[in-house]
């Protein structure tokens, strides 16, 4: 932003004397102009200029008012007074700005109206004279103790300011208007349309018309953007050389005048252009354009990019999006302004792209391990950077941060977890979580590559639901963290993390699905001897078959596991009966079964059915190692039930009268002489023979 300055010239040493009072008055507020292409009056809520006293303007610097103080009284001699009167106008002679002559006295308000007013009339017309009639309104008189006097001054100083503002503002509009109208003829030179169109830019945004500043370099920007064929002459070469960005600082170089020399390369005019705008964006609180044009530039850079290495393009980008973030950060915002979350998004965004830079970086510089990019969830790894990964150190790194953390693995993974912690937390706050869940896993995945298998769990851990299914990207985390507790001997955990990766195999490979099988059938020999309630196994169609010398129970069992699993025990158990008191149990089972994925038939035997019935199953049982894995099958809502008739080899057991007894009624107590006990097989065939000791009688 071009600064503004009021220049003093005291060769009387009077400023001493008025510097108090005419600081205090500054900055000069409420102007009214008509300036810019369009000669629309314009409303100055503030005009602020800086002072200076018996020194030349900063070159950089524009001096709204030139201002010579004079001192003469009427005491002092008319040679001195005619030679003061010729400094004056000598210096007003050499002024090409607006000027201001100040005839600065110290005498009280006069008793005696017509002396003060011969006083007056004889020192100020004097001059006045000297200078010359047509300039007569830019000679004031300032009694410095009296406040009268004092706001006159600062009248003629406003209207000299705007007079000058407006004369400045038509030159440059003329200028400007010359110079566009020549842009198609050759040897026409868009640095110098730029350094003039920015003089009207820069005077537009030292009265704070913000929106005027940045319609100026929206336009220089079209009319680069318009002729790109003739890029190539306007500036000496793309010339990137500086990976250090800092958009909002502007005088970072010395972009002005370069390109008032014409020696400005491509690279640095794009950055000076682009933060110029942002400056102005900031100003005018549009922090969402901002960010925008933040990332076009980001953009539109990276695509010219052609002839630079990629480190140096992943070194850049990385260093503009960090401090894209830097000045979102600065913003204070209400909490409940919708900007807020607008800019929760882009600087997450712009983390999650320095991120992907990181890990371009850290490959080229042998800083990422090896493995690590295979597993996260980046992709954005050119071959390029693969093929010198074995090279360290490749570049010099102007950004000192960057720098450090490609000096060692630990500075690097600081810096690496730090920026992706920071999108993380924007994530969250935009409401993105399954965002903020891909940083964290593969802040996980730096650990685990690490061998920080305590640290990943920490992170993981809070991002894996503990029941219900698991999306794909539940999955992946679900895979880091069974990794994680399998190498810290966690096997009971590990197994339930397995369960759960099986049962959501839709979201694996062939590859993936066969190992956790395996991995399953490892564990439930390692764990200490559990029960766990499962969704790997259901139970199908139940049935019952019958032969001569058994009962079967065939029920399917539908497995989720995609391979083979050698089981060394299933068993069901069956209830018969309400009432719990009263209820007979029966288990039934097989061993030694391989349940194949999919649906597998298993015969399920029992030898405990005396008597036929109505059997409700309750649960099924499958013992692998040291784990039972029990299925429910009933519950309140709904009951499954098998009709069992008595085992075909169990003995029938009747109570008959004795021949020589004649039994009409049976009491309830029947004398134990007049009954005999029969036990029997299906046949009729006593199943007791000659050598069972039972009284002849009870046979």
């Amino acid at each position: 932003m071009e600064r503004l300055w009021f220049s003093i010239t005291d060769e009387f040493g009077l400023w001493s004397q008025i510097s108090f009072e005419f600081e205090a008055r500054l900055p000069l507020r409420n102007l009214i102009w008509k300036g810019g292409i369009t000669q629309t009056a314009q409303f100055v809520s503030q005009l602020n200029a800086h002072v200076v006293v018996n020194e030349p303007v900063p070159e950089d610097a524009t001096s709204l008012l030139h201002i010579y103080l004079v001192a003469l009284n009427d005491s002092e001699s008319d040679t001195r007074k005619a030679e003061v009167r010729a400094r004056a106008k000598a210096w007003s002679i050499r002024q090409k700005s607006p000027w201001l002559i100040v005839l600065v006295t110290n005498s009280e308000p006069p008793t005696q109206g017509p002396k003060f007013l011969n006083m007056r009339t004889t020192l100020l017309d004097r001059l006045r004279s000297d200078i010359g009639r047509k300039d007569s309104d830019h000679v004031v008189h300032l009694q410095h103790k009296q406040v009268e006097s004092w706001n006159a001054l600062f009248l003629a100083i406003r209207d000299q300011t705007v007079q000058g503002l407006e004369a400045r503002t038509s030159v440059l509009g003329d200028e400007i208007r010359r110079m566009d109208a020549n842009r198609m003829l050759p040897g026409w030179n868009y640095c110098k349309f730029f350094v003039t169109k920015e003089r009207l830019a820069d005077l537009y945004a030292a009265l704070e018309l913000w929106d005027a500043a940045l319609a100026q370099y929206d336009e220089l920007e079209a009319v680069y953007e318009q002729l790109p064929q003739a890029q190539s002459a306007w500036f000496t070469e793309f010339g990137a050389s500086d990976d250090f960005t800092d958009l909002l600082n502007v005088h970072k170089k010395p972009y002005r005048q370069q390109l008032a020399r014409n020696t400005i390369t491509q690279f640095d005019f794009c950055v000076y252009l682009c933060g110029q705008q942002l400056r102005l964006l900031v100003e005018m609180k549009r922090y969402a354009e901002v960010v925008q044009r933040a990332q076009r530039l980001i953009d539109g850079l990276g695509a010219k990019m052609h002839n630079v290495s990629p480190m140096f393009r992943a070194a850049w980008t990385y260093s503009t999006c960090m401090n894209v973030v830097e000045i979102c950060e600065g913003v204070q915002l209400a909490q409940d302004d919708a900007t807020v979350r607008v800019l929760a998004v882009a600087k997450a965004e712009f983390l999650a792209s320095a991120r992907r830079q990181l890990d371009v970086l850290g490959t080229m510089c042998g800083r990422l391990p090896a493995g690590y990019l295979k597993r996260s969830n980046t992709r954005e790894l050119t071959q390029d950077s693969e093929s010198r990964a074995s090279e360290p150190n490749l570049e010099p790194i102007s950004n000192p941060v960057l720098a450090e953390a490609l000096a060692s693995d630990a500075r690097f993974d600081q810096v690496y977890v730090r920026t992706c912690e920071q999108a993380t937390q924007y994530y969250l706050d935009s409401g993105r979580k399954r965002f903020a869940q891909v940083m964290q896993g593969d802040i996980a995945q730096l650990h685990i590559c690490r061998e920080r298998w305590a640290n990943a769990i920490r992170v993981l851990r809070p991002l894996i639901p503990e029941t219900g299914d698991l999306n794909v990207m539940d999955v992946h985390l679900a895979e880091q963290q069974a990794v994680c507790e399998r190498r810290l001997g966690h096997t009971t955990t590990c197994l339930l993390l397995v369960q759960r990766l099986i049962s959501s195999a839709r979201f694996l490979d062939s590859s993936a699905q066969s190992s956790y099988a395996n991995m399953l059938e490892e564990l439930a020999h390692e764990v200490p001897v559990s029960q766990y309630s499962t969704v790997l196994f259901r139970v199908g169609d139940i049935a019952v078959d019958y032969d001569s010398t058994s009962i079967a129970v065939n029920i399917h069992v539908q497995s989720d596991v995609p391979a083979a699993l050698d089981v060394q025990r299933v068993e069901a158990v069956l209830v018969a009966g309400d009432n719990d008191a009263q209820q007979l149990e029966i288990v039934i089972d097989a061993h030694n079964v391989t349940l194949e994925p999919g649906s597998t038939r298993v015969a399920l035997t029992t030898d405990s059915v005396s008597c036929a019935g109505r059997f409700e199953v309750q649960s099924v049982h499958i013992f692998v190692g040291n784990v039972e894995f029990r299925i429910p099958v009933s519950n309140a809502n709904y009951r499954r039930f098998v009709r069992l008739n008595a085992h075909p080899a169990a003995p029938i057991i009747e109570l008959r009268a004795c021949a020589n007894s004649l039994v009409v009624n049976i009491q309830p107590l029947v004398p134990i002489d007049s009954m005999r006990l029969w036990v029997h097989d299906a046949q009729s065939q006593s199943v007791f023979d000659d050598q069972c000791m039972v009284p002849e009688g009870y046979r």
